[in-house]
């Protein structure tokens, strides 16, 4: 049986270094079966993506993956531990036997013995120390609590992540193989233009001059379809949204938001009333102790009502598969280790729980293709099935 990988990711937009992980990919595992698991139309960060779930996997799977699967709202929008942790448990239930990741470092044996000591009970009694002070932050106190431990928490987003993936593979006592590739191109927050920029420096050079770039010329089209039919996120009225919902609102009820520290909901709240808009809202939604994509998470949850977040969910959507792909479908229906959603009929195959999240992923659906340059009727949401190629 052909060995499958899995890339957590969440290609907003796939642009030529993700094409560079496959193709990497390819060379050590000619007949492997890619399978990725990808945030839908809620990133990481807190924000809503550039467009949509569907044609994002389509271009993926175009650019040499077989399939890709939605990480689902809200999990797609949580801190790195619980993203990690959410996209290594759906991989192992489709039965992965390797992960792949990018890597900024060279040596993942160093991320490995920060992983180890980030789990150990020293690390846990050094952090509460830490924690202690008002002024610092989780991530201040991370890094002194490592440094108590004779280890240096990485600086950059890719290796932070590895170090969450690794993490999650021994916490859930998986038997996936980490399979890191060394990153290449412009750094994460670098805008320069290049044939290897990073997904933030596409989608302020797209915002800034309506243009793509470092994007592989196989899918371009792709991009350009939606571009010409208005399907692309208009960020200016999504950053009015989310900010006009925080301020028809009160401290109390963002205080309720998931992960919403003590003190934060009633910080928020007092940004928003100080703003002019919600531009401005967005510039000044900076703390010392916490991250903004943190904060912008915490403003999502509390617009979409996410006051707790279940550990399990146990389906998950297809968003687009190509021939080899089903393959893989019919082996992850056999397993019966999760559940599989093509297409909106399929729901009754969930339990209560299970639809309670499938149906907060739809309300991000609705409320995400309003928010298009050319909006669509929410009732679109409902209408989409896993593209087939």
């Amino acid at each position: 049986m052909a060995q499958t990988v899995a890339i957590i990711c969440e290609y907003n937009p796939f642009h030529n270094g993700h094409k560079y992980q496959i193709d990497k990919i390819r060379e050590q595992m000619p007949d492997a079966r890619i399978a990725c698991i990808m945030s839908g139309n809620v990133t990481q960060r807190g924000e809503f993506a550039i467009m949509n779930k569907y044609s994002r996997a389509k271009t993926a799977v175009l650019s040499g993956a077989n399939m890709v699967f939605e990480m689902p709202f809200p999990y797609s929008a949580s801190n790195a531990e619980m993203f990690a942790l959410a996209g290594v448990k759906i991989a192992e239930q489709i039965g992965a036997d390797y992960l792949c990741f990018g890597m900024e470092s060279d040596k993942i044996d160093d991320l490995k013995e920060v992983a180890e000591a980030i789990d150990s009970e020293q690390f846990e009694t050094e952090i509460k120390t830490f924690l202690k002070d008002k002024n610092g932050s989780y991530i201040l106190a991370k890094e002194k609590a490592l440094a108590k431990l004779g280890k240096t928490l990485p600086s950059r987003s890719n290796d932070m992540l590895a170090i969450e993936y690794l993490r999650a593979i021994k916490a859930i006592g998986s038997r996936i193989i980490p399979l890191p590739i060394k990153r290449q191109g412009n750094g994460y927050n670098d805008l320069k233009i290049s044939d290897m920029m990073s997904a933030s420096g596409i989608r302020e050079h797209f915002y800034s001059v309506e243009s793509f770039v470092s994007i592989p010329n196989d899918v371009i089209k792709v991009y350009l379809d939606e571009y010409e039919n208005g399907a692309v996120l208009d960020r200016e009225e999504a950053m009015r949204f989310l900010y006009m919902s925080v301020l028809r609102s009160n401290a109390e009820d963002i205080s309720k938001a998931f992960d919403c520290p003590d003190g934060c909901g009633y910080f928020i709240y007092e940004v928003a009333k100080n703003s002019e808009n919600a531009l401005c809202f967005f510039e000044n939604l900076v703390s010392k102790s916490y991250t903004y994509a943190r904060l912008r998470r915490i403003v999502m949850n509390f617009v979409f009502n996410v006051q707790n977040v279940e550990r399990e969910f146990g389906f998950v959507n297809l968003l687009c598969a190509d021939k080899i792909g089903r393959t893989l479908l019919k082996d992850i229906k056999k397993t019966e280790k999760i559940k599989v959603i093509t297409k909106h009929a399929d729901v009754k195959v969930l339990n209560e729980a299970q639809m309670q999240i499938y149906n907060l992923g739809k309300r991000v659906d609705e409320v995400f293709y309003a928010l298009l340059k050319k909006p669509q009727a929410p009732i679109n949401a409902y209408k989409k099935n896993a593209i087939i190629i």
